[in-house]
């Protein structure tokens, strides 16, 4: 689960150095034109390999006629925001705005992840990356389902009256870091963040940052952001009757670079639903948000 490149057995070097070389196409000066166009295109592509948008309604005709469940877990949205967020917010009358913020350490990252760190733009010189990016066009359609899954959650609506503003930028690195086969040198990138705005009509419901870096001599930490090099999250739930802030931040002298944060506590979560699983109807199988209360025994 944490190499995921192995899917292309012998041909992994091939297929990471033609998206290498796919995406500093798609980021250059001659392309910055066609970024629109291009945008909707890997926007179809990405519909036709991974169906995210399909109809609810057919999953939930199909898992019970095939006799399986189907459940979603992972991270990002799965714990972060479909479980802890949105578990929030249910402390307030009324939520008006949401925000959620993470910040992570790319240092340890398999060097064939996403086509590797300096086709993410880390190790580039500051100009290469901006809102068009390639690294933004690749999280656009991500973040765009999460607004999307927050706005339905907290207003009830449908995903196509979601409308998402994009918004990046480099930060230079500070000091030198070799990561897999990528370097990153003082004075080029060495953290990005990504902001994401949703909006209902002029109603701003959510901001989705990620602030991503290499090393943590490189991490950017802003004067709301976690305090900790190594990373966390800031989630901010601003409604009535007032405002929820939640901080996580890791231990960075403790902190190791040897483990996944997403495999090790996705996998976590999916052993622990098995059980409910395998006893459950056919059928999607989505979390309960509601409140759960359990009897006090002396």
């Amino acid at each position: 689960m944490k190499v995921t490149g192995e899917a292309f057995g012998p041909r992994l070097r091939t297929a990471l150095d033609a998206l290498r070389l796919g995406m500093r196409a798609v980021d250059s000066a001659i392309a910055r034109p066609l970024h629109p166009g291009l945008e909707v295109l890997a926007g179809l592509l990405a519909d036709r390999a991974i169906p995210r948008r399909q109809s609810g309604s057919r999953l939930q005709r199909a898992y019970p006629a095939g006799g399986v469940c189907l459940h979603g877990t992972g991270l990002h949205p799965g714990l972060m925001v479909e479980q802890v967020l949105l578990r929030m917010t249910a402390l307030l009358d009324e939520v008006h705005e949401v925000r959620f913020l993470e910040v992570g350490d790319l240092s340890a990252a398999p060097d064939g992840m996403w086509g590797g760190l300096e086709s993410l733009g880390f190790g580039m010189p500051l100009p290469a990356v901006d809102s068009g990016h390639a690294i933004g066009l690749m999280q656009h359609f991500y973040f765009d389902a999460v607004l999307g899954d927050v706005a339905h959650a907290l207003y009830g609506a449908w995903s196509d009256a979601v409308r998402v503003e994009r918004h990046l930028y480099p930060v230079p690195a500070r000091v030198r870091v070799r990561a897999g086969g990528t370097v990153v040198e003082p004075g080029t990138v060495g953290a990005i963040h990504m902001i994401y705005r949703g909006y209902l009509g002029d109603h701003l419901f959510m901001t989705n940052e990620e602030c991503w870096h290499v090393g943590q001599g490189n991490a950017h930490l802003g004067q709301d952001h976690p305090s900790s090099p190594a990373g966390g999250h800031v989630i901010t739930l601003d409604g009535h009757p007032g405002t929820i802030e939640m901080r996580n931040e890791m231990d960075a002298e403790a902190y190791s670079a040897d483990w996944s944060a997403v495999t090790d506590i996705s996998v976590a979560a999916m052993l622990g639903v098995v059980p409910e699983l395998c006893a459950a109807p056919p059928g999607v199988v989505m979390p309960d948000l509601r409140p759960h209360y359990l009897l006090e025994s002396s």
